[in-house]
């Protein structure tokens, strides 16, 4: 199974750089004096690494065929393999859910079950927002079989933030 992950980000990516930012002090005898301040801002594009969902500890995918991270200050960090597992042939229509995504924590080692999900930093600082699309670029296949008029859907699914303010998102299809 073929899976296409697009991002549209909207906005540019900007270096900021402060300078001459004036800092006064005072004494307690009615003296002053002026000092300066600055401050330079890089690009953030050290890989972020998956992180559990719900401890936002890192941890360590258990599944051998992980997809690559992207780089960038926006990037993909960590997609879920969706597996469903073995299924027995119907000539009716069947829903089937994919498999909860194992995931081993990097300090303790334990394994633990995980609904998938799709992890992404976004380190570019202007809050320009983006778009995440999932797209099913072809039928299901199992070597040559296909499974015919099979959609993958997304039912339900929740954003979290690890910003304090929490997150802005809209459910979909």
């Amino acid at each position: 199974m073929n899976k296409t992950l697009k991002i549209t980000a909207l906005g540019l990516v900007t270096i900021l750089g402060v300078s001459g930012t004036g800092i006064t002090a005072f004494a307690a005898d009615g003296g002053s004096t002026t000092s300066k301040g600055d401050v330079t801002f890089e690009k953030n594009t050290d890989p972020s690494g998956p992180k559990d969902p719900d401890t936002d500890k890192p941890v360590e995918p258990t599944d051998p065929e992980i997809t690559p991270p992207t780089s960038g200050p926006l990037s993909i960090d960590y997609v879920s393999t969706l597996h469903f597992g073995t299924q027995k042939i119907s000539g009716n229509d069947e829903v089937y859910y994919a498999t909860l995504d194992k995931l081993k924590d990097t300090e303790t080692g334990a394994i633990s079950d995980k609904p998938n999900f799709v992890q992404i930093t976004d380190n570019r600082g202007s809050n320009a927002g983006w778009k995440l699309t999932v797209v099913q670029d072809a039928q299901f296949k199992n070597g040559t079989s296909e499974l015919a008029g099979a959609k993958l859907k997304l039912i339900n699914p929740t954003m979290k933030s690890s910003k304090k303010n929490g997150c802005k998102h809209t459910n979909g299809e």
